[in-house]
């Protein structure tokens, strides 16, 4: 099983490991597989598809459950496969989206650098990616139970 349920959920309705070059994508998720597949040719890799899908932004995932993508079907067929292990009233597209935006916005603010001590909410956050972890993949929930910091670390850090 490949560790990314949306890829595998792609190529599946596809029959493409390729889906990228095989489904209409809005014209930004176009542009973003264009930039990946530049970005695996100036490291000198193969164009494969786990090169190319490893090239691609938390954004482009995101963005698989926005309006051209529930308009064209894709969305849903996307939510129905990719989170198979989510209980059934909560994988409908708008439902995975009000999900997923928020861990989009904090892992923005990590990776950009920017103060998240004084959040009042990281706790439920974090309980909420562990859940949504195990959705897609309950073998890296697993793993990421093992190897997650934050239940020691927060406590015993500075408060907010």
């Amino acid at each position: 099983m490949q560790c990314n349920a949306l890829h595998e959920s792609l190529s599946l309705r596809t029959d493409d490991e390729a889906w990228y070059d095989a489904l209409p994508l809005p014209r930004w998720q176009s542009q973003q597989i264009l930039d990946a597949k530049q970005r695996v040719q100036k490291m000198h890799k193969p164009l494969t598809a786990g090169h190319i899908v490893a090239e691609l932004t938390y954004g482009f995932w995101v963005g698989s459950l926005t309006k051209p993508h529930m308009t064209s079907g894709l969305a849903y067929y996307i939510a129905k496969t990719a989170s198979a292990q989510a209980l059934k009233p909560e994988r409908g597209v708008p439902k995975l989206a009000d999900k997923w935006q928020p861990v989009r916005n904090l892992r923005n603010r990590v990776f950009h650098h920017e103060r998240i001590l004084h959040w009042q909410d990281l706790e439920p956050q974090h309980n909420e990616i562990m859940h949504l972890i195990g959705w897609i993949n309950p073998e890296l929930e697993q793993l990421t139970r093992m190897l997650d910091r934050f239940t020691t670390v927060r406590p015993n850090g500075l408060s907010p």
